[in-house]
């Protein structure tokens, strides 16, 4: 679904409205017969590599 939304797939108009029709038929079939919720958790998705680094200090003074 996410790369749909995002372009990354090819758009058929009669082809997405049968799709996402039977998916959400499927989705409200499922979540009546079934008493537990589910999170998705969408991340991010970047062109390029994204790289993260926090630099740890020992030097914090700590009052109480």
């Amino acid at each position: 679904m996410k790369d749909h939304e995002r372009g990354d797939i090819p758009k058929v108009d009669w082809l997405d409205r049968l799709a996402f029709r039977q998916i959400e038929q499927v989705h409200q079939r499922e979540s009546a017969i079934s008493d537990r919720l589910y999170l998705y958790v969408d991340l991010p998705r970047f062109d390029f590599p994204v790289v993260f680094s926090e630099q740890v200090s020992y030097h914090h003074k700590v009052q109480g």
